[in-house]
């Protein structure tokens, strides 16, 4: 895995505060723009992004986030795609050897099929417990900077969601 340093960061709106985390509203750019699955709001012109807080941000505040980390593109699309594929192809062969060694009728392509299908949804579940556990459940960004803050009185206190009330 290599440092995002020459990846380009965003810069957006804190929404919400809680301890060591910070929600913040981003314009879609184009990369997404294709996409509809985190637009929200003004006709799908903006998304929210969770991203790991240790520069103490407050809400209003203009901030720039960047990724924590990544995996290039040919790799994520080889996990996503490839590894799921490759288990499909290997839970198939282990059904059929399942279903000879059990003296079921082989010629049959169902306990192949579901296998492979089984196989291949244990890999998906597999990646996203991966994921989940590589991010640390807090986003996958963090913030960079503060661009411009808030001015704001000193006993007001940050909006918390409503889980961390």
């Amino acid at each position: 895995m290599r440092e995002l340093r020459e990846t380009p960061t965003e810069t957006g709106t804190v929404l919400r505060v809680a301890p060591g985390r910070a929600w913040v509203r981003l314009a879609r750019n184009e990369a997404c723009s294709a996409c509809t699955g985190c637009a929200i709001g003004a006709e799908g012109k903006y998304m929210i992004a969770e991203a790991q807080d240790s520069l103490g941000v407050a809400v209003e505040d203009e901030i720039r986030i960047r990724p924590i980390k990544a995996i290039g593109s040919p790799k994520a699309a080889l996990l996503l795609f490839g590894v799921p594929i490759l288990l499909l192809f290997a839970g198939y062969a282990a059904g059929q050897a399942l279903a000879r060694a059990w003296g079921l009728d082989s010629s049959k392509e169902a306990p192949g099929a579901v296998g492979g299908l089984l196989a291949m949804a244990l890999g998906f579940v597999g990646l996203y417990l991966l994921s989940r556990r590589r991010r640390g459940g807090i986003g996958i960004f963090i913030v960079a900077e503060i661009v411009h803050k808030r001015a704001r009185p000193r006993d007001e206190k940050p909006l918390l969601p409503a889980a961390a009330r």
